[in-house]
């Protein structure tokens, strides 16, 4: 025993230490009661019943080693009496020993432990016999579940039940445990029935504050995330997290299995970075009891492999994958029920890294492990499984293995919750792209056919599901997850055109991509255009605007303190915020639901969501112009060329580094003028790899079809060319890498504007603005000081300190230009006039708004990037306004020019592009915005706009304006001022007339 207690000294649990104590000071007093057992039993009785008092005390505190020793103690002690005294008693040490046991994973000993309490048991018929029963078939029910014996857990469940009085608190804790049995079975929506019911049952008799409570607000938002009911699933397990922080020690089990629990919401919703956060928290709790938590360190490590292959680390999955296997094996040799989990893993692992036959032998070890642990039958889990193997025994060429595993997937799946599943277009995907290698290998047309009809099906799932959707997270991570099903449907699409040279096929192709280009904003953008045709009540309109603007507000104040105040996400303060975004939203889907059932029209023009078709395209372009749409999948680029007489497609193989080269191109360009250190070396090295990639990516995006091209080019990027300014690209090697007069830039001959999708263009080119601005021109230059004091008003502020923003000397006197070139009805802001308040109340009454401040890109989240305004007199706002912020805005303006830094870019999100602060004003109801896609020069930029201010009085298009505009520049300044970081980062999006 002064062993133990050093042990726990040493790995620092004091809490322990004084359950230790009082355990020992048990066992000495009960020693002492021995030799008077015979005579005194009442003396010995305290004892024991103090000894498992401790017992279920070291349970309850992950200490089962220390419970069995509590136990084993009692039980000697009760072996002076025979059988037919203290039946209660010794019924009530096994059950104790029988928990600890479990809580060790030793399942058939508990299980034994279980039956002698209730051997013991029925020899009593005390109130208290009934209450000791019902605690024993509720653990026997428990071990029953753990073992995957889901009748026999059912049927001790039931029996317990109705061991206990209808109002016992207990009632709960049994009704809960029913929800586990089916939620083990994927039977969620039945879980989640039992698991309201035991929350009212814990809520009416006041044990809304226990450990039973807290299991079931977990399960139940586990459920619902099983369900893609995110938003109330998460805030659950949020809640219980909350409360599990009230009732247990910071290094609980309880809140080690809270963290997974919230890992793998937000893994599954695509928040990778909160996902590794929670997990290493869980990781860190039980690495301090390795032994006892090995189940939960696996399942974290399971977790974790599933974080890193999203992140594209697959050599960190492998580790991961590995080490859950071997802490099973090691514990429990191969036939551990968890590994079916872990096998699993590496399974997709070995997928994710092309070793398709390694993954499929590994995902049939995982499903005969799980056969064996399911003797009731089967799960999803199960049928999960036989679509992975599906995966990659069609990755690896055993297209028949690949059919007869879907074939079983699907069996179960019917089985299970019918043949609508949520997820089912998953499965058709899997069998279309079955059948699309089976037919590139052999060729056989029938093979193509029936990829096609699995793909249409697929696509038809996928958007019916992403129209059901209510979470933003989800529909991004549903998003990302499809691309490579529609790349592949497009390669089949492209492949029958070619063979068939049915013009279908190419539409379908097209539609196909279209889906994947700027969905969230098509479809975000939709809805508020329905809200503001469908007649809705302006009060009705208010309450929508006053709760979309809170959450803004809310979650702008939990991204500073995650950020900047060094809270964590399990911090109570960002917890009991995220309660309140939750609530907000609720409010924000009942109004939704009202808006839907009460007024038609808002209803059709929100899902009214076809995309544009190639002839309805056609006949809104010029005969000057060409729109390229651009599809990059895995292993080929798609490029769709559109013009007024003709439609075709190519398939470029991706076998260039195109991320690389891309990434190279913009280090190229600002790699030297950003850097603090500037040298020639710098400057030689930059501008030679940019001249290199420049060349590179014309050569491989644009030159196999150059001659088609006219002079007016409409770029549709994939999001991994949406920080690419094509102008800058070169036709050819440049003669002399240190005259950039001679480049052969392609915007020489190009006059080139962007999209996010051809559907969402034309959508702003027939928007409808709510009212007509008055105004011509606002136009704001907060960094631009008349005076010192001004200067030092302005740059004291937290914000700007914060993000070390300066004083933008040219920004004045760029906007004063601007007002002279429109003239009438232009309003200018400066230094502190130019305030955060000023432009919310002005800028819906302006035709054209142009701001000419800072601006910064957020890569992790595209709706925390900002550009900045003067912080008020008062300091009670920081003057940043933030994307989430423009999203509630309603702009009236026609054109929108973000002179500032980085308003192009931020956040990528696969599947759908850039999250950044253009795109945020385009969902505010500009028609055309006018962006930087880096750091930009305030001096050049302030030509650039004056020569295209200038273009626009001569009555040019807006596109064509600012090609010239760049032209214009380079010719006047010949020298250095010509290389790209001066002028290239300015690009247009959306309706050029």
């Amino acid at each position: 025993m002064v062993l133990i207690a050093f042990y726990l000294f040493l790995q620092h649990q004091p809490e322990n230490m004084i359950l230790f104590r009082r355990l020992f000071i048990a066992i000495i007093l009960t020693f002492s009661g021995l030799a008077a057992a015979a005579q005194q039993p009442d003396a010995l009785l305290s004892s024991v019943n103090q000894l498992i008092h401790f017992a279920d005390s070291l349970n309850e505190n992950d200490n089962p080693d220390m419970a069995l020793m509590a136990t084993s103690q009692a039980l000697k002690a009760l072996e002076v009496y025979d059988e037919s005294r203290f039946a209660q008693l010794r019924a009530t040490t096994y059950l104790q020993a029988g928990i600890a046991y479990s809580e060790l994973g030793q399942f058939n000993l508990a299980d034994s432990l279980f039956t002698l309490a209730l051997t013991n048991l029925d020899k009593e018929t005390s109130t208290h016999q009934a209450n000791t029963t019902a605690d024993a078939w509720r653990f026997i029910a428990i071990n029953h579940l753990q073992a995957g014996k889901f009748k026999e857990a059912m049927r001790a469940a039931l029996q317990s039940r109705q061991s206990l009085e209808e109002n016992d608190p207990r009632q709960g804790s049994t009704t809960m445990l029913i929800g586990h049995i089916y939620k083990e079975q994927s039977d969620y929506k039945t879980a989640l029935t039992y698991y309201d019911q035991a929350i009212l049952q814990f809520e009416n008799s006041g044990t809304n504050k226990s450990k039973g409570y807290t299991r079931t607000l977990r399960a139940k938002g586990e459920s619902l995330c099983y369900l893609n009911k995110y938003e109330e699933g998460v805030h659950l397990l949020e809640s219980a997290l909350s409360l599990a922080q009230q009732l247990f020690p910071a290094n609980h089990s309880e809140i080690g299995t809270n963290y997974i629990k919230l890992g793998v919401a937000s893994r599954r919703l695509n928040r990778l970075e909160e996902a590794l956060e929670y997990l290493n928290k869980a990781l860190h709790i039980f690495s301090k009891k390795p032994v006892q938590f090995y189940k939960d360190q696996a399942y974290t490590y399971s977790e974790l492999t599933h974080v890193y292959l999203a992140l594209q680390q697959p050599d960190k999955a492998l580790q991961c994958a590995l080490t859950g296997i071997s802490i099973l094996e090691y514990q429990n040799g191969t036939d551990d029920p968890n590994l079916c989990y872990t096998y699993h893993d590496l399974g997709k692992t070995y997928f994710n890294l092309k070793r398709y036959p390694e993954s499929a032998i590994w995902q049939q070890k995982a499903i005969d492990n799980l056969k064996k642990q399911l003797p009731d039958g089967e799960n999803g889990d199960l049928a999960s499984l036989y679509l992975w193997l599906a995966r990659a025994k069609s990755g690896a060429g055993d297209f028949d293995g690949a059919l007869n595993a879907l074939t079983e997937d699907r069996r179960i799946m019917n089985r299970i919750v019918g043949s609508d599943f949520v997820d089912l277009h998953r499965e058709e995907s899997v069998a279309a792209q079955t059948f699309l290698k089976w037919h590139l290998k052999t060729g056989q047309a029938n093979l193509l056919d029936s990829s096609l009809q699995y793909f249409g099906r697929s696509e038809n799932g996928f958007i019916r599901q992403m129209q059901r959707e209510t979470s933003s997270s989800f529909r991004r991570r549903l998003l990302s997850d499809a691309v490579p099903s529609f790349e592949n449907a497009i390669h089949a699409a492209y492949l029958a055109f070619q063979i068939q040279h049915d013009d279908s096929m190419l539409e379908n192709a097209w539609r196909l991509s279209e889906s994947m280009h700027g969905y969230l904003l098509r479809t975000s953008a939709q809805e508020a255009n329905a809200k503001r045709f469908a007649g809705i009540p302006e009060s009705l309109l208010q309450q929508d605007s006053l709760a979309r603007a809170t959450i803004a507000r809310l979650e702008k104040t939990r991204y500073e303190m995650l950020e900047y105040e060094g809270k964590n996400l399990s911090d109570s303060a960002i917890l009991q915020l995220n309660s309140q975004i939750f609530n907000q939203r609720k409010t924000l889907l009942t109004l939704i639901s009202r808006f839907e059932k009460e007024h038609p029209e808002y209803y059709r023009l929100k899902y009214d969501q076809q995309s544009i078709g190639l002839k309805a395209l056609q006949s809104r372009l010029t005969s000057n112009q060409t729109l390229l749409e651009y599809f990059t999948g895995d292993s080929s680029i798609f490029v769709f060329i559109v013009q007024q007489n003709s439609a075709s497609i190519r398939r470029l193989p991706r076998d260039f580094p195109l991320k690389q080269w891309v990434a190279d191109f913009r280090s190229g360009v600002y790699g030297y003028h950003t850097t603090p250190k500037p040298t020639p070396q710098l400057y030689e090295q930059s501008t030679r790899q940019y001249a290199e990639s420049a060349l590179h990516l014309y050569e491989k995006l644009i030159k196999p079809f150059e001659k088609e091209l006219k002079s007016e080019l409409i770029i549709v990027p994939s999001e991994e060319l949406a920080n690419l300014p094509f102008e800058a690209l070169l036709v050819a090697n440049p003669k002399d890498l240190s005259s950039f007069a001679g480049y052969p830039f392609l915007v020489r001959q190009k006059a080139i504007h962007y999209a996010y999708s051809a559907t969402f263009m034309v959508q702003l080119m027939d928007k409808q603005h709510r009212k007509k601005p008055e105004g011509n021109l606002l136009a704001m230059a907060p960094y631009f000081f008349r005076s010192p004091e001004q200067s030092q008003q302005l740059l004291n502020n937290e914000a700007t300190r914060r993000f070390g923003l300066g004083e933008l000397p040219y920004s004045g006197e760029e906007v004063i230009r601007a007002q002279k070139q429109i003239g009438v009805q232009s309003v200018i802001k400066l230094g502190a006039e130019a305030d955060k308040a000023v432009f919310e109340s002005l800028a819906p009454d302006f035709k054209m708004l142009h701001l000419a401040t800072h601006g910064k890109a957020n890569a992790k989240d595209g709706s925390f990037s900002f550009i900045a305004f003067a912080a008020d007199k008062a300091g009670s706002q920081d003057g940043l306004l933030t994307a989430g912020e423009l999203y509630n805005f309603n702009l009236n303006a026609d054109v929108v020019l973000l002179s500032a830094c980085e308003t192009g870019i931020g956040e990528v999100q696969r599947g759908e592009g850039i999250s950044s602060l253009a795109r945020a004003f385009a969902y505010a109801g500009a028609k055309c915005i006018i962006s930087s896609l880096w750091s930009v020069n305030d001096r050049s930029t302030m030509e650039l706009v004056d020569h295209f201010y200038g273009e626009l009085k001569k009555g040019k298009p807006k596109n064509l304006a600012l090609a010239n505009a760049k032209r214009m520049y380079l010719d006047q300044n010949p020298g250095r001022q010509s290389h790209p970081f001066f002028w290239a980062g300015m690009v247009a999006v959306g309706d050029m007339k």
